[in-house]
């Protein structure tokens, strides 16, 4: 297998839920022909892909080896059973990668120091990454993580996300390291990723799901003292039942002064140059919104608007639900967070409210509006009222996160503005 063919799997297999914006992206980096994509198992946000990907007319790369089993591509959902069942495939891929990608790092070495760690039996989580290689010990109540040396944790980033987010996000503790890998541990946030708990949430009108999207607005009560939540997650005490477990809101309420951010002005010259690019490359019916929010942009960036930590990656597999509640338990993938105006990562709410697969595109819920009115409501009530000024910088903010998530793609290793019919471009019309 060729170096080339290596880095398309990675990017697959790094997502785990490949979203259908990616397969134009892949194609256009490996400069080769697409053999054939077969979507399966439909998620909201992104769909996972089979991928074959023609090299020679004597061969192909294939993720055949995988073993993954194709429902009907037909059918709005897939059973849990397959779709868990494909997941560990790409687990298992994943951590076949990870280790001979850090030679001489083995994961029996791993297994044994995670043992020694917790003191108990340790068994691989369903879900992996690119960067990373996760067990659990034997109760499932405490995760052992092994890095690799250019993607080590920022602790000190991590302890202002987990002063902001409380209990959605696990608490880093680091361990040392195991040659050239940074070791972690963390608790185990529970719950299922809502890709595996889609079925559960949408049952009896989506009933679940409206508990699922409060719970993406409100916020963990500053009134418990981070401290004492801490101590309560060590001892597994279950803080769902102790108090609000909300997102949103959490960044507007509890972002700590003390943070280290970057500056406003270099924050506004990003932006506005981003934006710009996207002004000029654009198809002509993205400029009118476009031009408003440039315009818009220095209010965004003013001392009276927070700058909080957004959440890059808000897909089903990075936010865990109770399977019996749909209350979040749990949000996952920080360590590319960044810092930026409040709102800019609302536009992960669509995520809650829609599907996308390559038979159909993207698609709302049929009570998406009811759903989205919920959260709305909701948010601004945590926030303790917003005045209809600040509800159309929350929107301005949410929109230039959208277009800057969804409007740029690589063309030769160069970020540019999409080109008419991309994922991106069909997926912004369709959210926007």
């Amino acid at each position: 297998m060729t170096s080339l063919a290596r880095y398309a799997l990675d990017l697959y297999h790094y997502r785990i839920l490949f979203g259908s914006r990616w397969v134009q992206q892949v194609v256009k980096l490996i400069k080769r022909p697409l053999y054939r994509v077969i979507p399966f198992c439909p998620t909201a946000g992104c769909c996972l892909m089979y991928l074959e990907l023609s090299f020679t007319s004597a061969s192909f790369l294939s993720l055949h080896h995988l073993n993954l089993t194709i429902p009907k591509h037909s059918l709005p959902s897939t059973t849990t059973n397959v779709m868990e069942a494909n997941l560990a495939k790409l687990a298992e891929y994943q951590i076949s990668r990870f280790f001979e990608e850090n030679a001489p790092a083995t994961q029996r070495e791993c297994d044994l120091e995670a043992i020694r760690i917790t003191g108990t039996s340790v068994h691989t989580t369903s879900l992996q990454g690119g960067e990373s290689y996760t067990v659990l010990n034997s109760d499932e109540t405490r995760v052992v993580q092994f890095r690799a040396g250019y993607a080590a944790l920022d602790m000190g980033f991590l302890g202002h996300i987990e002063q902001v987010y409380g209990r959605f996000t696990p608490h880093h503790e680091p361990i040392g390291k195991l040659g050239q890998l940074h070791v972690y541990t963390m608790l185990n946030v529970g719950g299922v990723s809502m890709y595996l708990a889609r079925d559960a949430l949408n049952r009896n009108n989506f009933s679940l799901r409206k508990y699922t999207v409060q719970d993406f607005a409100r916020y963990v009560d500053p009134s418990v003292p981070y401290a004492l939540s801490i101590y309560l997650r060590r001892r597994n005490v279950q803080l769902t039942w102790l108090w609000p477990c909300r997102f949103f809101a959490s960044a507007w309420n509890n972002t700590p002064k003390q943070m280290p951010c970057p500056s406003r002005a270099s924050l506004l010259d990003e932006y506005s140059s981003e934006l710009s690019q996207l002004h000029v490359g654009l198809p002509e019916r993205f400029r009118p919104t476009l031009a408003d929010l440039i315009s818009m942009l220095p209010s965004l960036l003013e001392p009276n608007w927070p700058l909080v930590p957004n959440h890059t990656d808000l897909l089903e597999n990075n936010i865990h639900v109770s399977m019996e509640t749909g209350h979040i338990t749990g949000i996952c993938d920080w360590k590319d967070t960044t810092i930026g105006p409040f709102g800019m990562s609302l536009g992960g709410l669509e995520t809650m409210l829609g599907t996308e697969t390559m038979s159909w595109g993207w698609g709302y819920h049929p009570n998406q509006q009811e759903l989205r009115d919920l959260f709305w409501e909701t948010l601004y009530q945590e926030m303790g009222g917003v005045s209809e000024e600040r509800k159309k910088l929350i929107d301005v903010s949410r929109l230039i996160g959208l277009f800057l998530a969804n409007g740029f793609e690589w063309k030769d290793g160069v970020k540019v503005p999409a080109s008419e019919g991309s994922d991106g471009l069909r997926y912004l019309e369709s959210v926007l």
